[in-house]
């Protein structure tokens, strides 16, 4: 408890061929480039969910609604 969880990513890649998609405009000699992905963003989410271990049975049917033996079985959690 209380640890950081290592980075998921630390780059990302846009493969080169949207770059293709350009629009070039030169007035004078001030020369403008509008690609197509201009004005679109990207957004990482992540979810995590848990669950107590003590009282796991009762925990996990309260959280996630699920009979709980299986799920405990699988996690190593000792029967209450």
């Amino acid at each position: 408890m209380g640890g950081e969880t290592a980075p998921l990513f630390d780059t990302l890649w846009v493969d080169s061929s949207v770059a293709k998609s350009v629009i070039t405009k030169t007035v004078g000699s001030l020369t403008t480039y509008t690609y197509a992905y201009d004005g679109y963003g990207f957004v990482v989410q992540a979810e995590a969910d848990a669950v107590q271990t003590h009282n796991a049975k009762a925990a996990i049917r309260s959280a996630w609604g699920l009979q709980s033996d299986a799920m405990t079985s699988q996690m190593n959690i000792p029967a209450e």
